[in-house]
């Protein structure tokens, strides 16, 4: 079995600091620095605050006499089920009218419901189409979503340069979400020339909003030394500040880091105490890792049956690490039943994720196997490519 050492986190081009709950994650390398990409949702304080002192017959009335504000506010006041029953398919209706005529924040809200697939099909399209309209009126929320999926290339991006415009025009308004995410695309170089030292600047800048994003990409930048000087000691607290905040990408780097020693003194227990919680949270790799601490009873009470949980779970998000750990357990009988036919599924299924160890594997275990062990596991095989077959686009294509 082997565990995945992080040195890439996995990238969130709309679920780190998420701002819209049924944002997705596109599968990409996991990289520290592509942690941003975060999706800003619409924190608008002072509509939150007129809707609060706003009572809601007159904002009723408002809305229905052509007043865009109280159409958006009735339309949030639906979304949020504040004073009347949450109802999305009447939010999309009020967001709708307001939208159409104009009022950046109803474009952004109903680019929103599109992306979430709150009351509507998702469809990103759909969303990217409001996302402009709100950010060609400088709303910054609507720049830096729309920015996060041309880089993320969930929509064809204009120019190479056009996230970037983006970012810097929200980043300059103080939408904290595109301060981070312009520092990463400076630390990567993406759509602007490499430069550590503009990135560290709006990493600093997030931070200094409170931004656990923003943490985690300066502890990282401190832990490798680029773009400032190595300080293992200012990694870890940034790493830790985030972590303990809750945000997942720094549970996974710092669980890998205590797992490895990389950097600090390994103490496997202290990766457990960070891996757990991030695989709670649904982190492919630590899922993998956990899973590997509990096979080999490594700083936790050794458990079969958590290890084959946590491997089963990882190699659902097509974690091949997973995948070859979770038919190893098949062919030994450790946590799960001894079945050969499911131990080459999942050997297949590593492989196919580009694990040549568990190709080997496969084909190792196909030797002691019976023709109808093999037949059986090619059906199961064939089973999981068809659950696995791509639905129809998200996009509305």
């Amino acid at each position: 079995m082997r565990a995945t050492i992080v040195v890439r986190l996995l990238v969130a081009s709309a679920g780190i600091a998420v701002a819209s709950p049924a944002a997705q994650n596109p599968k990409r390398d996991r990289d520290p620095l592509y942690i941003a990409q975060a999706i800003s949702a619409n924190p608008n304080s002072r509509d939150a605050q007129a809707q609060n002192a706003t009572p809601l017959a007159k904002l009723r009335h408002d809305a229905e006499t052509g007043d865009l504000q109280a159409q958006n506010l009735l339309g949030k006041a639906y979304t949020d089920g504040t004073d009347v029953p949450q109802d999305y398919s009447e939010a999309i209706r009020w967001f709708r009218t307001a939208a159409e005529h104009g009022l950046a924040e109803a474009q952004f809200n109903l680019a929103s419901m599109y992306s979430d697939g709150r009351g509507i099909a998702i469809n990103v399209a759909e969303a990217a189409s409001w996302y402009k309209k709100a950010a060609e009126q400088g709303h910054a929320p609507a720049q830096n979503n729309l920015a996060v999926l041309y880089q993320s290339g969930t929509i064809p991006s204009p120019s190479s340069d056009e996230a970037v415009k983006l970012l810097t025009a929200a980043a300059q308004q103080g939408n904290v979400d595109a301060e981070v995410n312009l520092g990463s695309a400076y630390y990567h170089g993406r759509g602007a020339k490499q430069d550590y030292v503009a990135a560290r600047r709006w990493f600093e800048k997030g931070l200094a909003r409170g931004s656990l994003a923003a943490s985690c990409a300066l502890g990282v930048m401190y832990a490798t030394g680029r773009g400032v000087e190595r300080d293992f000691t200012r990694a870890q607290q940034m790493l830790e500040r985030a972590a303990s905040g809750g945000f997942v990408m720094a549970q996974a780097y710092l669980g890998e880091m205590y797992r490895t020693g990389k950097d600090v003194p390994q103490d496997v227990a202290r990766a457990a105490q960070w891996l757990i919680p991030a695989a709670e949270h649904g982190d492919a790799i630590s899922q993998n890792n956990l899973g590997f601490l509990y096979a080999s009873g490594n700083g936790v009470p050794r458990d079969f049956f958590k290890a084959a949980d946590l491997f089963h779970k990882a190699a659902l998000q097509g974690n091949s690490a997973g995948a070859s750990n979770l038919g190893w357990l098949y062919q030994q009988g450790w946590g799960v039943h001894l079945d050969y036919a499911e131990a080459y599924k999942w050997y297949t299924v590593a492989s196919e994720l580009g694990d040549a160890a568990a190709r080997r594997a496969m084909k190792s275990l196909a030797q002691i196997m019976t023709p109808k062990q093999v037949d059986e596991a090619e059906r199961r095989v064939a089973g999981w490519r068809e659950e696995r077959r791509p639905s129809k686009s998200a996009a509305g294509e």
